[in-house]
């Protein structure tokens, strides 16, 4: 059995990944988000988790767009009835 110890050079830094390719996908994968407005923060990070997901997140939400446009849908004819 082999044990390695490694430490930082610097304190109080901290690493973005092992490698540079390590440190690249983690950048891709930040959110890319201006706090200016929440509401668009929340759907920049749901459009980002929908560009890297797989086919079955992409399912889920394209049946969460679906089932929710369909209830505002629903609700707005219902409060709105002249």
């Amino acid at each position: 059995m082999v044990v390695v110890l490694m430490a930082k050079a610097e304190n109080g830094t901290k690493w973005s990944g092992v490698t540079a390719e390590d440190a690249k996908a983690n950048e891709a994968r930040k959110p890319k988000t201006d706090s200016s407005d929440p509401n668009a923060g929340i759907m920049d990070l749901m459009k980002q988790m929908y560009d890297d997901g797989d086919d079955k997140m992409k399912q889920v939400g394209d049946q969460f767009v679906i089932i929710s446009s369909s209830f505002f849908y629903r609700l707005s004819s219902l409060l709105f009835i002249s």
